[in-house]
């Protein structure tokens, strides 16, 4: 699946996944942060292999839309441990590493907390895969913030 986040001016960015069969789900996210949430999602779910997040869900035919309303199981999906998962990764990530890179070392913490709010088990994330997070968010972050209006950032799921 090709995913593009396209830069727009105002409150609002757009994200447009083309799925391999050449249909496509899109939809508008707000601009804040250094870069676009569902690219956070993107990196996390790519690094660690997850096939049953957000991304995978919407490779597979879900609307983006689906995310949008509190991650409620799709009828032919029961199963969305990995799609919390995902979620707690990102606000993990979001909350303390890209905050503050000297606070990695709670990430684990926050992770834990997160997944119990959720009520998913805690993933496997090696010091190794945080890094290459990390690497990649700083690299996308970089683009992202150079990016002129109406351009984008593609990449492949």
């Amino acid at each position: 699946m090709n995913i593009a986040f396209k830069k727009r001016e105002g409150r609002y960015s757009q994200l447009i996944c083309t799925r391999d069969d050449g249909s496509r789900s899109e939809s508008l996210f707000p601009n804040a942060g250094p870069l676009p949430h569902d690219l956070i999602h993107y990196v996390v779910e790519k690094t660690l292999g997850f096939s049953k997040a957000f991304y995978g869900l919407v490779a597979s035919g879900a609307p983006i839309g689906y995310h949008h309303e509190h991650n409620r199981p799709l009828a032919d999906v029961p199963d969305i441990t990995e799609n919390w998962q995902s979620e707690s990764l990102v606000q993990a990530i979001q909350n303390e590493v890209l905050s503050n890179r000297t606070r990695i070392r709670n990430f684990q913490r926050l992770l834990q907390r997160y997944c119990r709010a959720h009520n998913v088990p805690v993933p496997t994330v090696s010091e190794e895969q945080l890094q290459e997070i990390i690497q990649a968010l700083e690299h996308y972050g970089r683009q992202w913030q150079r990016l002129g209006t109406n351009h984008q950032i593609r990449v492949n799921f």
